[in-house]
């Protein structure tokens, strides 16, 4: 009987942990699919571009900053392991990967992203070359 207690009391903790773990690996998604969301927009002036280089200069440190988190949710999810903990959802194994390989992910867009911001940042220079030399011209007739 009290066995049977004991089992009860350590299942609902595995399960508590289960929970954590969902918790804390789809909050881990929700922040790269953020990151990835502003890596791969595509400024309309020279203000977004600027604000999106800058965002892109310092994601390293951001991504830094994420790795402790990635690991935190990388033990729960071993420790669920160790438990044999099953989820109700395969999907939640999956997230367990997506969660490791994000970084990546976001990386791999910024670089991608990079080449096409320079293309951007020549394009609104010459629009806004072109705008001043029309301002100028009409400021001398």
């Amino acid at each position: 009987m009290l066995s049977a207690k004991h089992s009860k009391i350590a299942q609902a903790q595995i399960e508590l942990i289960g929970k954590w773990a969902k918790w804390t690996s789809n909050n881990i998604l929700e922040e790269f699919e953020k990151f990835n969301i502003k890596v791969e927009s595509v400024p309309r002036n020279i203000e977004e571009l600027t604000a999106l280089k800058e965002f892109m200069n310092n994601l390293p440190k951001e991504l830094e900053k994420k790795n402790t988190e990635i690991k935190n949710c990388m033990q729960i999810y071993e420790t669920l392991d160790q438990f044999h903990h099953k989820f109700d959802d395969e999907e939640e194994y999956d997230k367990m990967w997506r969660v490791f390989g994000s970084p990546l992910e976001t990386v791999q867009g910024s670089r991608s992203n990079k080449c096409s911001l320079r293309k951007k940042k020549k394009s609104l220079s010459n629009k806004w070359r072109t705008k001043r030399k029309i301002l100028i011209w009409k400021s001398q007739i």
